[in-house]
């Protein structure tokens, strides 16, 4: 009879600690390829700092906006301004204008009158009290008679222009010291005017 040789087959137990420890190390390599692969493409080495830098970019997109609103807001202010600054070259263009037209003594004098209540609207129109600088100022001369330039010939010695110009310079004086509210400056007025 032949003999028969069996080759012995090993018995495979696996322990359950060395299971574990196989399973964490592939973890672990799983875990180093995935943070290799996003240091590749995000050029960061774990999920944790990428957090951490999409919240710095935040971080810094806010206060980009907040250097765009201190922008927004700088415009907003020269925009002013510049409105500010045509406003007042119309309202004097204006009024000087009608008041040369109107024969006023001196424009300069009306325009300090009659600033402070014009108003320019859309249009570029300037209006005061709801009439036209043109009407306004015209009404003005009217009731102060002493604005509006003499018209005869007042001969070489005639004194009429220059007491005209002090009453009108003197009116000027005095509203504009009672505008600002100079108590100092209204007392000492009134005293050369007695």
């Amino acid at each position: 009879m032949s003999e028969e040789t069996t080759t012995p087959t090993p018995s495979v137990s696996i322990d359950a600690k060395i299971l574990d420890d196989i399973k964490s190390l592939a973890h672990k390599q799983a875990e180093l390829s995935f943070n290799a692969k996003l240091r590749d493409v995000m050029g960061v080495d774990s999920l944790d700092k990428l957090a951490e830098l999409k919240k710095l970019d935040e971080e810094k997109k806010m206060l980009e906006k907040g250097e765009f609103e201190k922008l927004s807001s700088q415009i907003k202010e020269d925009s002013q301004a510049w409105k500010n600054k045509y406003t007042n070259a119309v309202v004097e263009q204006s009024i000087i204008r009608a008041s040369s037209e109107l024969n006023a003594l001196d424009s300069d004098i009306v325009l300090a009158l009659v600033r402070d209540k014009a108003v320019v609207d859309e249009k570029g129109s300037v209006t005061i009290d709801n009439k036209s600088a043109s009407d306004y100022i015209k009404e003005l001369l009217g009731a102060k008679p002493y604005l509006v330039k003499p018209t005869g010939n007042s001969g070489s010695g005639s004194s009429a222009g220059t007491a005209l110009d002090d009453k009108a310079k003197y009116e000027v004086e005095y509203e504009a010291a009672r505008k600002a509210g100079n108590i100092i400056k209204l007392l000492e007025l009134k005293r050369k005017s007695i």
